[in-house]
């Protein structure tokens, strides 16, 4: 008897359909990495933001920043010694944009359960195009819980996608 040594269609096509159904299961836990990671080099951004807007206000005798642009191109601010930071915008990891903004937006912060309200005017990192998941996943990150209307991290969103604000500074 002459038999070939090997798989049959049928057995590799088996082999197939069982390795597809696996990397179905996985993609939920992949995907849920992915906006994590995603989450977490917005907090990274965040934090050089932060940095770069006290330094900024320092050497130009306590003048604030209008844009992340300021921070990378000298704007004819005196005293300015820049750049603060090392790119001008880092991409937003959903495809939207970041922006630095000046405005009376009103932050609900505190610690130790006391919410007081940022007063006058605030400096605020925003992202556009966030996932919800992300957006919830910076705020635990930056907060330490989630709350879409208290923190240093506020967020709005509609149908899957948030626009993120980060208080970076209160202006008095």
């Amino acid at each position: 008897m002459d038999r070939q040594k090997g798989f049959t269609t049928l057995s590799l096509l088996v082999g197939l359909a069982i390795m597809g159904a696996l990397s179905l299961g996985a993609m939920p836990y992949l995907v849920e990495y992915n906006e994590t990671a995603k989450a977490a080099g917005a907090k990274t951004h965040y934090y050089a933001v932060v940095d770069a807007t006290i330094r900024y206000n320092q050497d130009t005798a306590g003048k604030w920043p209008s844009s992340l642009d300021d921070f990378t191109k000298d704007p004819g601010v005196s005293g300015w010694a820049g750049p603060y930071l090392s790119v001008n915008r880092v991409s937003n990891a959903w495809g939207g944009t970041n922006s630095l903004v000046k405005d009376t937006t009103t932050f609900k912060v505190g610690t130790a359960g006391r919410t007081t309200n940022t007063k006058g005017s605030v400096l605020y990192l925003e992202f556009t195009n966030v996932h919800d998941t992300a957006a919830k996943k910076l705020d635990v990150l930056i907060d330490g819980e989630a709350s879409s209307t208290e923190g240093h991290v506020q967020y709005s969103s509609s149908d899957g996608v948030a626009t993120v604000k980060i208080l970076v500074y209160d202006i008095p």
